[in-house]
């Protein structure tokens, strides 16, 4: 991936130190999406850098990178703290960082099933990307409240959210393309279309490869697997939930690992192989706990109670049991987290400080 040009003329690069600082924040956002853990390594470097040398102008845009890194990562508490600490020390007329943090964060609230955070920061985001010209993260903005509208139920509306997208493909880089492109073929799913499904996720892999893109496959992968699923093509559905599986342990992107593990645990139930179910259930669990993907973690430990008391191990069924139970109480109420509860808090204390979002998304 080629270093993007620098997003910030007006900051410091004139002697050899703000030189390196300057070198060190663009291969970390060169490295955000393959190699996030380094990315986090030399964004830890840089930060230590500017707070010696001076350069607190750049923290600013090198916790902007971080978030980024973090949020490749799964770990999207840490990746929304980098975004509001990036947010507190953005520059009022940084339009562009500005956009982007609070994309970031309304991306960061949507994966911990903070919904209505979510749109008011993305809502928060669209006059800084415009103000800015920032046609990619204005575009990808959308796209994003129309994953949110399919969550809710809204599917004909995220529908046309994913057309004025793709209208708008002009904008984005292959993979979010693609990205577009998936989100799209899900929408079709629920809408009871697998055919159109089907093509648009071959679409996306298409150009995919086209383009030698291979580290971005995962998503799409996972996206065919679900549609061959739900068309009864199991063979080829175990196929692609495993690929995406593995690609995405290679890239280090933990949360569509677990769901392409859960993905194939499925489809090995379905398939009567008990054991190797057992197995792969207890890793999506595992998979799940590290990132606290709780819908995952509900579903998983709820059937590997039932496993259980159908062998007869009741001990272990009604602990998985409880767990199942507990997982759902923090789904309902996120807020029985301390981290997570002290994270909204700071999210809430931020924004009421700032002006209210723009036009409300209805939600149901």
């Amino acid at each position: 991936m080629s270093e993007p040009a620098p997003l910030y003329p007006h900051l410091p690069s004139c002697d050899a130190a703000l030189q390196r600082l300057e070198a060190l924040n663009a291969e970390a956002f060169a490295l955000r999406y393959e190699r996030p853990k380094r990315s986090l390594q030399l964004v830890s470097e840089a930060v230590e850098l500017a707070r010696s040398v001076g350069g607190e102008a750049w923290l600013a845009e090198l916790f902007h990178t971080r978030s980024l890194a973090y949020f490749y990562l799964s770990d999207f508490e840490s990746s929304a703290d980098s975004a509001l600490r990036a947010l507190s020390r953005a520059r009022p007329e940084d339009h562009r960082l500005l956009g982007r943090c609070y994309f970031l964060l309304g991306a960061c609230l949507g994966e911990l099933a903070q919904h209505r955070e979510s749109v008011d920061n993305f809502l928060r985001s669209l006059p800084h990307s415009q103000a800015a010209g920032d046609e990619t993260v204005h575009t990808l903005t959308l796209l994003n409240l129309s994953v949110l509208q399919c969550k809710l139920g809204q599917h004909r509306a995220a529908l046309e959210g994913c057309r004025q997208v793709l209208r708008r493909r002009k904008h984005l880089s292959v993979p979010q393309l693609c990205q577009a492109i998936c989100v799209l073929a899900e929408v079709h799913l629920w809408l009871e279309r697998p055919d159109r499904a089907a093509a648009a996720g071959h679409t996306a892999l298409r150009l995919l490869q086209q383009h030698g893109l291979i580290d971005f496959k995962a998503q799409v992968f996972f996206t065919l697997a679900a549609i061959h699923e739900e068309t009864g093509d199991l063979a080829r559905a175990t196929r692609l939930y495993g690929e995406a599986y593995r690609m995405a342990g290679r890239t280090g992107h933990q949360s569509l690992k677990a769901k392409a593990s859960f993905g194939m645990a499925k489809l090995l139930r379905a398939r009567g192989r008990h054991t190797a179910y057992l197995e792969q259930l207890e890793e999506t669990v595992r998979l799940a706990r590290q990132i606290k993907h709780l819908e995952l973690l509900v579903k998983g430990h709820r059937l590997l109670a039932e496993a259980r008391h159908s062998a007869g191990q009741t001990a272990e069924g009604q602990e998985h049991a409880r767990l199942a139970d507990y997982y759902q109480g923090m789904e309902s109420n996120p807020q029985a987290d301390a981290r997570h509860r002290a994270l909204l808090e700071r999210v809430r204390a931020f924004t009421a400080g700032q002006a209210a979002a723009p036009k409300p998304l209805r939600l149901r």
